[in-house]
């Protein structure tokens, strides 16, 4: 195996754990990561070396940033990141290092970005007291509950100290003698309360007469009826919330489409939003990391989500495609707006004009749909000699939606055949998913496939499963 092929397969590795990491999957342990590595064909050695690459990234970012040397740090601690985005120690870490940069260069990104990644580590591990220390001292925060956070319990060292029998003797003594105290002044007031004749010299004040008072008129009260009138909790009320980019000159072009984005309030308040975002720019975007930010009608954060727009391991973004992403949240309060913030955005210079590319076979397994067809075209592929006997076939597939009705779900299947018509190899892949934005009629969505195969496919076609 060449040095080539293991970063195509690293690539695709990493690109498939932040996919999972994106889709909200409970973080996997290291059972899990070798069945996802086993999956995308990552062998255990090579798996060994990326790991022992991560941890000396991370040792590395950590020195750096003892040394003040926060870019090269950065930069470290997010190929640790890659390689392990579901450890909580690099992506506590990288949360460290923006904030101090953040702290000493008073930009307020580096800031907002350190929130973000000790946000997602206290998501990998909510008792982590470093993530709630770095999070007090990022924002003042208070200490989170008892319930969520480790308890230490830890033996009392200290003992109560006790008097001589001397001063225990003179104690005693005087507890007796305020309590006989207490008791005499207590029968005194007895006596003098007893009711004794009046004297003779003295006379009593004639009795006032009581008067009755007149009792107040009660309005009768109307019979309970049987309807039951629901209380505060269960009423449910759905609001459309409006999806903002935030300006940035990197993104300048860029513009918000096809939303579809509501909160709906009940017993638990939930956000569902998906959008896409349309590129018009002169360049191609290589990688666009994105912030969700959901805001109450105060304009504070409710909800922070991170969104991998493109890819750093996929197949770059041109002038005219348009972007899917999706939201899903839940709130403690009601989201008025959401806010799109740039993070990452890296570019590269755009061609003038794009040859149209191969046209893919498609075959439906299931019927179509009325009014639905679709096309679909490679805009990048690369296929090599992998080892001895493998291939290494790699692929960005264009999918355009040439019907009336707009594509709510998409699944295909990539099948590859070998010289014989025998089945090398088979991939499922999502298209259009039901929380992502339609494939409205006209446009393109992209998928990727990164396969290694046991022998050199002759053919490979890509099969409908599923569509509405």
């Amino acid at each position: 195996m060449t040095n080539r092929d293991d970063d195509e397969l690293l690539g695709a590795y990493i690109q498939r754990l932040h996919e999972l990491e994106t889709d909200d999957t409970p973080a996997l342990d290291a059972t899990g990561l070798a069945d996802v590595a086993r999956q995308m064909g990552v062998d255990d050695a090579l798996l060994g070396k990326a790991d022992v690459t991560a941890q000396d990234a991370l040792q590395r970012g950590k020195g750096l940033l003892a040394a003040r040397r926060y870019g090269e740090a950065i930069e470290n601690l997010a190929l640790a990141v890659d390689l392990r985005p579901f450890d909580i120690a690099p992506v506590r870490e990288m949360g460290r290092a923006l904030l101090m940069r953040g702290r000493a260069t008073g930009v307020k990104k580096d800031t907002e970005s350190a929130r973000t990644y000790l946000d997602r580590a206290l998501g990998l591990a909510p008792d982590d007291e470093a993530t709630w220390h770095l999070l007090d001292e990022l924002d003042g925060r208070v200490a989170p509950p008892a319930s969520k956070r480790r308890q230490v319990v830890e033996p009392a060292t200290t003992e109560r100290s006790e008097g001589t029998p001397k001063q225990s003797a003179v104690i005693m003594i005087i507890v007796g003698v305020l309590a006989a105290l207490g008791i005499a002044f207590g029968v005194g007031l007895s006596q003098r309360s007893v009711e004794r004749p009046p004297d003779r010299d003295v006379q009593t004040a004639p009795a006032k007469p009581t008067v009755a008072k007149p009792k107040a008129h009660v309005i009768p009260r109307p019979a309970p009826t049987s309807r039951k009138v629901p209380s505060r909790a269960l009423r449910r009320w759905e609001k459309e919330v409006p999806v903002e980019l935030v300006p940035d000159k990197r993104l300048a072009g860029m513009k918000v489409v096809n939303v579809r984005s509501t909160f709906t309030a009940g017993r638990s308040n939930w956000y569902r939003g998906s959008f896409e975002l349309e590129w018009n720019g002169t360049t191609e975007l290589a990688r666009v990391e994105l912030q969700g930010e959901g805001l109450d009608a105060a304009g504070k954060r409710v909800a922070v989500k991170t969104l991998h727009a493109v890819r750093k391991y996929g197949a770059p973004a041109r002038p005219g495609d348009r972007l899917p992403e999706a939201m899903l949240f839940r709130a403690s309060r009601p989201v008025v707006k959401i806010r799109i913030r740039p993070l990452v955005v890296f570019t590269q210079p755009a061609a003038k004009t794009y040859p149209e590319g191969e046209k893919v076979p498609v075959v439906w397994e299931v019927e179509k749909p009325a009014g639905i067809d679709i096309d679909a075209r490679l805009r990048s592929e690369q296929l090599r000699k992998h080892g001895t006997a493998k291939s290494f076939h790699k692929a960005t597939v264009m999918v355009r939606n040439l019907g009336e009705r707009a594509l709510s779900h998409l699944k295909v299947q990539y099948r590859y055949t070998g010289k014989d018509g025998q089945v090398l190899d088979a991939v499922d892949r999502y298209v259009v998913m039901t929380t992502a934005p339609t494939l409205l009629p006209g446009k393109a969505r992209s998928t990727h496939v990164v396969r290694i195969l046991s022998a050199r496919p002759r053919a490979w076609t890509m099969h409908v499963i599923d569509a509405r």
